[in-house]
């Protein structure tokens, strides 16, 4: 079985965001988290300004979706 899931995910302020990105879960954590001080300071100030979008700084909300799936073991032999 597989379904369709969204989700909002509600921030205060692009640190808010950003510190999401420096828990080091995940592929993306992980990522960050491993790269060197100026290449992360680089990543920071593109995903900054694309989180900005123009605007000043403050609460932002994005949508995402994903799939569950769900499957069950053949109890059959």
């Amino acid at each position: 079985m597989e379904e369709q899931l969204g989700a909002i995910f509600e921030y205060q302020s692009f640190g808010d965001y950003w510190s999401t990105f420096l828990t080091g879960q995940g592929k993306t954590g992980s990522y960050v988290t491993n790269l060197e001080g100026a290449q992360r300071s680089e990543l920071e100030r593109h995903v900054k300004a694309a989180y900005l979008c123009g605007m000043t700084d403050g609460p932002r909300a994005f949508a995402t979706s994903f799939w569950a799936v769900r499957g069950e073991v053949s109890t059959q032999q």
